[in-house]
């Protein structure tokens, strides 16, 4: 039911369609933490010699939309028992301000929202990626509402952390990763 409200609350708007298969690079792409490159037509992220939230923002802002992503782990990192993980930048506002949907980070899901000196973290269940396996994965964000999605099934609705804010859709993950087919959404009304 909640999938269908937010596919009509889409219907009556624009939308800006942006589809990446990064055969031709990636211009629209500004990596803030990580070693982000392109190979054979995906966007790898190599780093995983610590802990660290690594992130790639796409170089438009929305209040709204959808983002969906084929994302594979490379590698379990050890560092601090992180696991496999990816996910989805849902918002970035700024460095102190944004929230992230994570799929494996400790062998679970969940949202992790950073706004000024408060971080929390909403847990979303248990999932641990298999290596080298690639999962689609997405998130709607629509009337202050943020859906996640995993394999085409709605794992959770939850409260926008910023609703009516701009921000930043992007790729996230702790390890070594690679992203292919996005599909982005940003809604204009």
């Amino acid at each position: 039911m909640a999938v269908t409200l937010l596919a009509s609350i889409f219907a009556c708007a624009q939308a800006q369609v942006i589809e990446e298969s990064f055969d031709a690079g990636v211009a629209r792409w500004e990596p803030i933490e990580g070693d982000w490159s392109v190979e054979d037509g995906e966007y790898l992220q190599t780093d995983a010699s610590s802990p660290a939230y690594r992130m790639s923002l796409l170089d438009s802002s929305w209040r709204e939309g959808s983002i969906e992503v084929t994302a594979t782990a490379l590698a379990r990192n050890l560092n601090g028992n992180v696991g496999a993980t990816f996910g989805l930048v849902v918002k970035y506002l700024d460095e102190q301000r944004w929230c992230i949907a994570r799929f494996g980070s400790y062998g679970s899901c969940n949202m992790l929202i950073h706004s000024g000196e408060d971080k929390q973290r909403i847990d979303l269940g248990g999932f641990s990626p298999e290596v080298g396996r690639g999962y689609r994965v997405g998130a709607i964000v629509s009337g202050g509402l943020i859906a996640l999605v995993r394999e085409g099934v709605v794992i959770a609705i939850l409260d926008d952390p910023f609703p009516g804010e701009a921000g930043r859709p992007g790729l996230f993950t702790e390890t070594r990763c690679r992203f292919d087919d996005v599909r982005i959404e940003l809604i204009e009304r």
